[in-house]
């Protein structure tokens, strides 16, 4: 029965055979140098054409929701921030898709810090203050 098991996954296609489409839940942005290099090389690492497709609106529901009706296959990536699949249905009980078990995390692509910003003239000078 394993015997049968194998050769039925040795006559899959390699993947991937067609285009990927990534879906970024944002609409396009400005060209950030710092960011550039690891985008790009991720694009090529399939081996395989992927094709750019942002969808911004409704803090990346737009795009959940194109991808969330999108076959399984593994041809459709969703890239937002955590946000979006955390806090959204979190907020919104009457999401227009279920993101569980739909959306599983692949990887972490950025880390992106997050500063507090003051009026100069505001005397604090460190967040205790």
């Amino acid at each position: 029965m394993l015997a049968l098991a194998a050769g039925a996954n040795a006559a899959q296609p390699p993947f991937p055979t067609k285009p990927i489409r990534l879906v970024i839940g944002s609409p396009p942005a400005r060209h950030r140098p710092c960011g550039t290099h690891t985008r790009d090389q991720a694009l090529r690492e399939p081996g395989q054409q992927v094709i750019v497709d942002n969808r911004g609106g409704a803090n990346g529901i737009i795009g959940m929701g194109l991808v969330a009706k999108a076959a399984p296959d593994g041809y459709t990536i969703y890239m937002g921030t955590a946000g979006h699949v955390s806090v959204n249905p979190a907020l919104r009980p009457d999401m227009p898709f279920k993101h569980r078990p739909r959306f599983h995390a692949l990887t972490q692509v950025v880390t992106l810090p997050f500063l507090v910003y003051l009026h100069p003239s505001f005397p604090a000078k460190t967040l205790g203050d």
